[in-house]
């Protein structure tokens, strides 16, 4: 799943409309590189990762990972066992 990943949607915090960051345009792309002034959306952005990965929503922010045509991905769960 985490290959498929291409970039992120963002609401909330300092970016008030959902906002689309692609980071991998090409799936063989490894590093990415945020930069910006003060007060821009970095540290936004990089808590939106976490917030991405435990299923899409804070109290301040919402956010999804996206795939190569912008498409919002489910990262599957651990099967819970009985």
């Amino acid at each position: 799943m985490i290959d498929k990943i291409r970039g992120i949607s963002i609401q909330g915090k300092c970016f008030l409309n959902e906002t689309k960051f692609i980071f991998f345009s090409k799936p063989e792309d490894k590093i990415s590189l945020v930069y910006g002034k003060n007060g821009s959306g970095k540290s936004t952005i990089s808590e939106s990762v976490k917030v991405a990965a435990d299923n899409g929503y804070s109290a301040e922010l919402s956010a999804t990972f996206i795939d190569e045509n912008q498409h919002k991905l489910a990262l599957l769960t651990p099967e819970k066992k009985l």
